[in-house]
């Protein structure tokens, strides 16, 4: 599950770190970096965001095995993904995505909302779309 900490002085800067799984955009992710970004954005709290993962992905996009399954809460899940985006842009802070790892789909879209993205890994993987998309483009379909 992701985690917050502080670093720098003072706590200036928030270091959010999703995991070390594939941190696919499931509900239980999105309510756990959204209960973060509470503690981040109120009062006078941190100056900078820095997202990052510790596992082999930094974001590995939409959970479509579980929006396969989902039915209408499919939609709401991807809703609440672009509401996420949206929060992440307009964060009263300075945002960095630091990227360890792959980044696929929708996670390669969340790696952009970001005011900037840092490598720290030699070659992560950064794809927008995947190219057996078959099941995407029919989940698309069901979804919309």
């Amino acid at each position: 599950m992701p985690s917050l900490t502080h670093d720098g002085p003072d706590g200036a800067v928030a270091v959010l770190d999703l995991g070390d799984t594939e941190n696919r955009f499931h509900p239980d992710l999105l309510a756990s970096v959204n209960d973060l970004l509470d503690q981040v954005s109120t009062g006078d709290g941190p100056r900078a965001l820095v997202t990052t993962a510790t596992g082999k992905f930094f974001c590995n996009g939409l959970d479509l095995d579980w929006m396969w399954t989902a039915g209408q809460r499919a939609a709401d899940n991807l809703a609440e993904v672009h509401a996420l985006f949206a929060r992440l842009l307009a964060l009263p802070m300075v945002t960095v995505a630091a990227i360890g790892g792959h980044a696929f789909a929708a996670g390669a879209i969340d790696a952009a909302v970001w005011d900037a993205v840092a490598k720290i890994e030699e070659k992560p993987l950064y794809r927008v779309f995947d190219i057996g998309g078959e099941r995407c483009l029919e989940l698309a379909q069901h979804v919309f």
